[in-house]
């Protein structure tokens, strides 16, 4: 027993410093991947406003230059008025044939000039466009990252990884099976998956608890159930259930409790939705529920009725899916 006893503690004492390492590394990740991508936008940023005040010192520039042409224009046109007021009060017939043609040339060309200017000019406004993207930028970076979990069983043989299907944030809660529902997931894999057995953290109160392999047509393949006694149990704690199969993409699995007919058995979840939650590189969930008449045997080639509550609108239906404490061992 001392000797166990002495390994275990071996391995304990190597999976804190594990943990701590593995935290403060993860600190660093977050911390640097968040450092370049507001690098990156502040890259953009420069670039952008230098692209912009390069164009406005271009239309300046075109603004500018109609402007300074209208006003040579102008004082043209003033002094040509002044000029022909002058001419229009010469009594001499002969020095007003005189410079007619001087008076008449040049004010078709100031004429010309006036007319070009008239007609107008383009210019550029310019301005910030996001367009949709703006939204789903938004939307992403709302949601950019995600702490993922590693769950690993420690003994004194050593240290071996589970994959742990269950949330991280949100409260945890006790949930009652009523019997209408089998709580679970959803997956969907890069490839398949060779399960060993499923933990999940239970108050049995005497209860059968049956875990469904569902394929992706929603059909029972393998089924075990696990009977437990332990009338006394008030509190929810690990169980496992021992079952060998082979997950493929898009197969659920599911826990159900049977009625007994006195204390409904409890189950630890955290309120989720039916949206795909990523647990690892290789493998994602959605939480799933499917009803079931506790009257009716269900066996291997049953076909399940799975609640797809992304299809339900606002209706007493449409309400928050349990993420059920499981871990699986793969």
């Amino acid at each position: 027993m001392q000797e166990d006893l002495e390994k275990l503690n071996e391995k304990t004492t190597e999976a804190f410093h594990n943990h701590y390492q593995t935290h403060v590394k993860t600190k660093h990740h977050i911390e640097n991947t968040i450092n370049q991508l507001q690098k990156l936008l502040e890259e953009r940023k420069k670039y952008l406003i230098s692209t912009l005040s390069k164009n406005d010192a271009v239309q300046q520039k075109i603004i500018q230059t109609e402007k300074q042409a209208i006003d040579d224009n102008l004082k043209s046109v003033f002094i040509r008025t002044l000029f022909t007021k002058q001419v229009l009060k010469i009594g001499d017939i002969f020095q007003l044939v005189k410079v007619k043609n001087d008076v008449i040339n040049y004010n078709q060309l100031v004429e010309e000039q006036s007319k070009l200017l008239l007609h107008g000019f383009t210019f550029d406004l310019q301005n910030f466009t996001t367009d949709r993207y703006l939204s789903k930028l938004q939307a992403d970076l709302e949601y950019f990252g995600h702490i993922s979990a590693e769950t690993f069983f420690a003994s004194s043989s050593g240290t071996r990884p589970l994959l742990k299907l269950s949330k991280l944030d949100g409260e945890e809660i006790n949930q009652e099976f009523q019997g209408a529902y089998a709580y679970g997931y959803r997956f969907q894999l890069k490839s398949p998956l060779t399960l060993n057995a499923v933990l999940v953290k239970v108050a049995s109160f005497s209860a059968d608890f049956t875990i469904f392999i569902l394929d992706n047509d929603d059909i029972v393949v393998q089924k075990k159930v696990i009977k437990t006694n332990d009338n006394n149990s008030t509190a929810c704690k690990w169980i496992t259930i021992s079952i060998a199969f082979e997950l493929k993409q898009n197969y659920y699995i599911f826990i159900w409790a049977k009625p007994t007919g006195q204390h409904s058995p409890l189950i630890s979840c955290r309120e989720s939705t039916y949206t795909l939650r990523q647990i690892n590189e290789h493998v994602s969930v959605r939480s799933k529920r499917a009803k079931i008449d506790p009257l009716k045997n269900v066996d291997i080639n049953t076909k399940l009725n799975v609640i797809y509550d992304a299809l339900f609108s606002n209706d007493e239906r449409n309400q928050a899916i349990p993420a059920i404490e499981m871990v699986l061992d793969t």
